[in-house]
């Protein structure tokens, strides 16, 4: 016996709609969800006025999610139920989800606009943008169309808004397929010379990024590329980053490569995914890599990226490229110092004494155990590898860098110059750990120029400090370790 088919059990399951149980509210909706359109209409009134009282009592997303299923067909009349009800009853949660689902539906649009419209609420903003995202995920932008008046009430907000309601009012345009207004373009305008102001307060140029993002690239390109400098605020450079990425431009990765030295560690880590994932940007990567521009460690090439270039494109330049420089077995860039230190594999170690070439070749930049400082990677958990993987990154430290542990170079006006890898940097202040595990820091306002140097803090060359013995000493060490 379906419920539909009963009239009195819709109306119970609708008073179960304000039970003092915050669960049986929420079966009470998910019940109502599975009435055919029929049932819902024949009811509306009763069902509709039982839903927004829900609305106003104490919920969790699933309650939220259960409502708006519940108003599957009438979204439009409970948000409105909702926005007029006490400001302090609103939940922004379910006002974002019935806002989204009046945007993907035309004949729900309007009336949300509407009660958007008349109620200039402090969260409002959040509310629109989930209208907006409705009116993307139709997949017919260009083709919808919105009654005039409704066009007039997004002209209203657009006018009487701050720059966050005027950049989501040109998103709707834009999935409306709407030309934007003169009013707009003057806007984004000097949007784009507000955030090229490095004297205006951060957070006032933090806001002109949604307005930039409708900015012609060839007019921004530039603006955005300085945002990305070391000098920029943190949250400047990572919303920088974030609206490049977003631009289908081939020149974009051959500008990050050229200015790749000049980026900050977390800046590099997240243009790295975007040089690697986005193949529009692969000849820019392959030629900074072949150039020496982009050292190939500092791209954390594991078996995934790297097939990015060998395997997932269909450019068979692209593989040529990439099989020059690695494999699937992994990036190799010292053959012969690996070769010259291969009998090392062979003879038998010893921990004891490998721990005495530890203590005066690693010690001071790794802890393994309670022995070392710990400037770079702990080894305690290295006895998992064999013998020849950690011989490979003995010798060949830079072929597969934690980024973590990318060397930097900071430049100071008054001629100092400190070398080490970045423990943390703020908009204030960037600390270094040098070798030995000395920690500098240095003050923004007093750096002239800070780089990275695109290799691991461990040089190369260490074979130079010890014979095969020895590293056999060391190998034993590393795998087999001291008991206590």
């Amino acid at each position: 016996w379906k419920m539909g088919s009963s009239d009195k059990m819709v109306a119970a399951a609708t008073a179960l709609l304000e039970d003092a149980d915050q669960r049986v509210r929420m079966q009470a909706a998910l019940s109502l969800s599975v009435l055919g359109e029929q049932s819902l209409n024949r009811n509306r009134a009763l069902i509709g006025p039982a839903l927004v009282a829900s609305a106003g009592l104490s919920m969790d997303e699933w309650n939220v999610s259960a409502l708006v299923l519940a108003a599957k067909i009438f979204p439009d009349e409970l948000f409105s139920g909702v926005m007029s009800a006490s400001p302090k009853d609103h939940n922004i949660q379910l006002l974002s989800s019935l806002a989204q689902q009046c945007g993907s539906r035309e004949e729900k649009a309007s009336r949300c606009l509407e009660v958007l419209a008349e109620n200039f609420r402090s969260d409002r903003n959040v509310v629109l943008r989930s209208f907006a995202e409705g009116l993307k995920s139709t997949g017919l932008n260009g083709k919808r169309k919105l009654p005039d008046a409704s066009l007039a009430l997004l002209a209203g907000m657009e006018g009487a808004g701050d720059e966050e309601t005027v950049a989501i009012v040109a998103n709707i345009r834009r999935g409306l397929g709407l030309p934007m207004t003169d009013g707009f373009k003057m806007l984004s305008k000097r949007s784009l010379i507000l955030l090229a102001d490095t004297s205006a307060a951060d957070s006032l140029r933090i806001r002109q990024f949604p307005l930039v993002d409708f900015v012609a690239y060839k007019d921004k390109a530039d603006v955005l590329f300085g945002c990305l400098g070391q000098q920029q605020p943190l949250k400047i450079q990572e919303l920088a980053a974030r609206q490049l990425a977003d631009i289908q431009e081939v020149s974009i990765g051959r500008r990050i490569v050229d200015q790749w030295t000049e980026l900050g560690p977390a800046l590099r880590k997240g243009l790295s995914d975007l040089l690697i994932y986005n193949e529009l940007h692969h000849d820019a990567l392959l030629s900074g890599l072949e150039s020496g521009k982009i050292n190939i460690g500092e791209m954390n090439f594991d078996l995934e990226r790297r097939r990015q270039l060998l395997w997932w494109t269909d450019n068979k330049e692209t593989n040529r490229r990439a099989e020059r420089l690695f494999t699937d077995s992994g990036v190799t860039t010292r053959k012969e110092a690996i070769a010259s230190m291969a009998e090392a594999l062979t003879l038998h170690g010893d921990k004891l004494k490998g721990l005495k070439v530890f203590e005066n070749l690693c010690s001071g930049c790794h802890r393994y155990g309670t022995v070392g400082i710990e400037v770079g990677p702990v080894l305690t958990e290295i006895n998992r590898k064999s013998k020849e993987t950690i011989l490979h990154e003995i010798l060949d430290p830079n072929a597969a860098v934690d980024t973590r542990y990318i060397s930097h170079r900071i430049d100071t006006r008054d001629g100092r110059v400190y070398l080490g890898i970045v423990e943390k940097e703020t908009d204030e202040e960037v600390i270094l750990v040098k070798q030995g595990g000395e920690r500098i820091a240095v003050s923004r306002r007093d750096i002239k120029r800070f780089s990275s140097l695109g290799v691991s803090l461990m040089m190369e060359g260490l074979e130079q400090s010890m014979n095969q013995q020895e590293m056999a000493d060391l190998l034993e060490f590393l795998q087999k370790g001291i008991e206590k």
